[in-house]
């Protein structure tokens, strides 16, 4: 089995950077305070827990479980949703660690790729990760499903930039051997049925998951730390992605232009 390996590669994504960065502060913190977070969540009656979600959580208080018209965001982050009184900690764990226990391992071992026990949890691999955790709300039909709409274009997580667009063609660019493009095109569709690509609908979920649980974790860790370990506020800033409506799905702004063929692809020949 040939050993997985993570390529990450700066995004020309200003909203995806932004995302990395808190991404990273949230792991630094976890790295350093797991333990105590840990024993503080654990310690909490129902009521704190409660109170302390009501003040980070971008769902409305009153959402609970109960539906909103046209509103999906308490599907997308289930977790977020005050009511529910979600293990932080576990929140934490799933989006700071990666390794062959992680819920990105069954899309990467479909390709007949290995996993080290313990590896760097980039954004990458918390998107694939995230995509799978995406596809079952899917499947539940919690989510619409709306990966047709756009059948030719494919959404990188890895090997790519991540939410790099590639159009799949049928004509190869000049100069391109047209068995090797005949197989990157096959890739394409291998890739994004195993989970480590994705459909553009899927992308359009699976970025507002990102920047909404990310954005909330750090401001946990901030709070954490401010009320606490008696550490000043660092203030941290949320990123605001455009990611489109979460009621109609429509996309108000893409980041990226569509590419017809990926030279990762072509170059892994």
């Amino acid at each position: 089995m040939q050993q997985f390996q993570q390529n990450q590669i700066r995004s020309n994504d200003t909203e995806i950077e932004s995302i990395r960065i808190v991404h990273n502060n949230v792991k630094s913190f976890w790295s350093k305070h797991e333990k105590e977070f840990t024993q503080w969540w654990s310690g909490l009656a129902n009521k704190d827990k409660l109170a302390f979600l009501l003040d980070v959580s971008p769902i409305s208080p009153d959402l609970g479980f109960k539906p909103v018209p046209f509103d999906i965001t308490h599907h997308i982050v289930p977790e977020m949703v005050p009511k529910a009184l979600y293990d932080l900690s576990a929140l934490f764990k799933e989006f700071t660690f990666a390794g062959e226990a992680d819920a990105a391992t069954p899309a990467i071992h479909k390709l007949g790729w290995a996993r080290d026990p313990v590896e760097d949890c980039s954004l990458e691999i918390v998107a694939v990760a995230q995509l799978a955790f995406l596809r079952s709300q899917i499947r539940k039909g919690l989510l619409l499903d709306k990966r047709n709409e756009y059948p030719n274009q494919f959404v990188a997580l890895i090997g790519e930039p991540l939410g790099k667009r590639i159009q799949k063609t049928k004509k190869p660019p000049a100069g391109v051997d047209r068995n090797k493009f005949m197989e990157s095109q096959r890739r394409l569709s291998e890739y994004r049925e195993a989970g480590v690509w994705c459909y553009v609908e899927e992308w359009n979920l699976l970025k507002q998951r990102l920047y909404i649980i990310v954005n909330a974790l750090g401001i946990i860790a901030d709070e954490f730390k401010s009320e606490n370990l008696g550490k000043q506020s660092s203030g941290m800033k949320t990123v605001k992605a455009n990611v489109g409506c979460t009621a109609c799905g429509k996309l108000q702004s893409t980041s990226g232009a569509v590419m017809h063929v990926s030279n990762y692809f072509l170059l892994q020949q």
